[in-house]
């Protein structure tokens, strides 16, 4: 393994992670606190700076939530961060998930409230972040630099001797990073995709989404989601009687929800939920009433600022190359309306770190092709699975054709009846089994 040291042309490094987002800093919180690869000295770089866990756990929610389901809740479990999420007392379970189609007649609902066993968890990205960010306080081999601006990263081509190291060039900094492995974690727009020349395909949904803080009558465990025909609109269940809204809707009537005072955005988001649309279904066939899906559902008041983010679909051609790997929305950006997109970044995480494992127990150079060729075999092809539902999803719910609205309303009723296939819903919600034992640490597997 390579060795730290610093001289007046460059520092070299095991790992650089670009990015210190919640996928990047735990990606950097895995590999730092397992016993099997604890002697890799990792440099995690981010041009940004959270809240402390003291100050993220205090006052209102964030905007940004995420879901978190079982996968994601074992790999934050072992790298120790998910400890101190419970300490906050922010880390809100749900036990159920209803959705309605808001022209035809169908809904499904999976889950249990009675289990005691939750589906997910909804928490605020930054408080995920700052839990990752408290352990790698305590791990020595990680560098953080925070914050620190990536200028350039250069990657060896496929020609290049094996050797060569990829060089990372920090603003302000007259020393270059080396490093046998770049990890691009830095997002949708990704500097290190870019440098590698990565192909993307994918589109803009010519929609936004917009989020905003409420409070509840009382508290919930039951995730809600509405199909309009302008996109989705879900509420996800915080801590206390607070509760996050994402709506996906048109640029036209995200800019309208924005500018709205708190009390109309109430009334607007309590519309969307119950009121009663114009049915193209024939013979004067009318929707359920949505209040009876969603009768729970009670809006006091909204809290805080709103915000809003453009919606895309994004995939890269590969994930990996000699001395590069991409994870999280630097590979991958999928429609909120399943709410995976950080699940299958932390799913990244998991099978990235055991492929950076594997590789150094066999001997093999984990920054070479071949040895990260496993990571891209498995995730590439879940990834695009999971992308490809969503979107279908997302345009089937899309067409206020009558045909089409009967058919998907008649699909959903026999899907809420038929007990095997919620509890293969109930399964998707909880999310794929994420690796985490080269995490914890095999005794009969050490370096």
């Amino acid at each position: 393994l390579a060795r730290h040291f610093t001289t007046q042309t460059h520092q070299l490094y095991d790992i650089v992670i670009i990015g210190g987002g919640l996928v990047g800093a735990t990606l950097a919180t895995s590999l730092g606190v397992s016993p099997l690869t604890r002697s890799l000295k990792i440099a995690l770089v981010d041009s940004g700076g959270g809240k402390s866990l003291i100050e993220a756990g205090q006052g209102p929610p964030d905007l940004r939530v995420s879901s978190l389901n079982r996968g994601s809740a074992t790999l934050l479990q072992a790298t120790r961060a998910w400890s101190h999420l419970e300490e906050t007392g922010r880390a809100a379970p749900y036990h159920e998930m209803v959705a309605s189609d808001g022209l035809g007649f169908g809904s499904i609902r999976f889950g249990s409230i009675g289990t005691g066993k939750p589906l997910g968890h909804i928490v605020e990205n930054g408080l995920v972040t700052a839990a990752v960010n408290e352990v790698l306080k305590s791990l020595p081999n990680v560098d953080t630099r925070i914050p620190a601006q990536v200028e350039r990263v250069q990657l060896p081509c496929s020609s290049s001797p094996h050797n060569e190291l990829a060089r990372v060039r920090i603003k302000g900094d007259s020393s270059d990073l080396l490093a046998r492995l770049v990890v691009g974690a830095d997002g949708g727009n990704s500097l290190v995709r870019n440098e590698a020349k990565v192909g993307v395909r994918g589109r803009a949904y010519n929609q936004r989404a917009v989020v905003g803080t409420v409070r509840l009558s009382s508290p919930t465990l039951t995730a809600h989601q509405r199909f309009l025909p302008s996109g989705p609109i879900a509420l996800l269940p915080l801590f206390e009687d607070y509760g996050s809204i994402v709506w996906s809707t048109s640029q036209s009537q995200a800019e309208y929800l924005l500018s709205l005072p708190d009390a109309n955005f109430v009334d607007e988001v309590t519309r969307a939920f119950r009121q009663e649309l114009p049915s193209p279904l024939p013979f004067g066939y009318k929707a359920w009433q949505p209040s009876s899906v969603h009768s729970d559902l009670h809006f006091l008041s909204a809290v805080g600022k709103r915000g809003a983010f453009p919606l895309n679909l994004l995939h890269c051609d590969k994930y990996i190359g000699n001395r590069f790997a991409l994870i999280g929305d630097a590979a991958h950006v999928v429609h909120p309306l399943a709410g995976q997109g950080v699940n299958l970044g932390l799913a990244d995480v998991g099978s990235l770190s055991k492929t950076i494992f594997d590789a150094i127990l066999s001997g093999q150079d984990f920054g070479s092709s071949n040895a990260l060729q496993p990571y891209e075999n498995e995730r590439i092809s879940k990834n695009r699975v999971m992308q490809s539902s969503i979107d279908l999803l997302h345009f089937l719910f899309g067409i206020n054709l009558a045909p089409v609205v009967v058919a998907r309303s008649l699909g959903l009723s026999v899907l809420n009846n038929i007990p095997p296939i919620k509890n293969l819903f109930e399964e998707m919600a909880e999310g794929e089994s994420i690796p985490v034992e080269h995490i914890l640490g095999n005794p009969s597997a050490q370096l």
